[in-house]
């Protein structure tokens, strides 16, 4: 959510024109690429925003519906973990523990 809501703000605060059926991942770029965000912001957004759709796809495929969070049973984690390809739940949990903190520190550069 912080990702599309930084998105999303810069692009109104901006006055940004961009057809919204490009998705997220193309406004970043486009955001990045005019100038309207830091390009250091708008890597990492959309490198965070990538982990986590692609998260939320293994997510989806593993039990059949959108899940709003990571799962709580040991063994579905671990299937989500080897399916995004990582061999332990810990080495996923790290990643995750990086990747949503670098997308929590691009928000706070962008509402500073």
């Amino acid at each position: 959510m912080d990702v599309y809501f930084v998105t999303r703000y810069v692009q109104l605060a901006t006055r940004t024109d961009f057809p919204p059926e490009l998705g997220t991942r193309a406004l970043i770029e486009h955001l990045g690429r005019t100038g309207a965000l830091d390009a250091g912001v708008a890597a990492e957004l959309y490198e965070g925003y990538t982990f986590l759709r692609t998260i939320d796809h293994e997510l989806r495929l593993i039990g059949d519906r959108r899940a709003p969070s990571l799962p709580e049973q040991r063994e579905l984690l671990a299937e989500l973990a080897a399916a995004t390809g990582f061999a332990t739940i810990s080495e996923f949990d790290a990643r995750f523990a990086e990747v949503t903190g670098r997308i929590r520190a691009a928000f706070d550069r962008v509402f500073q």
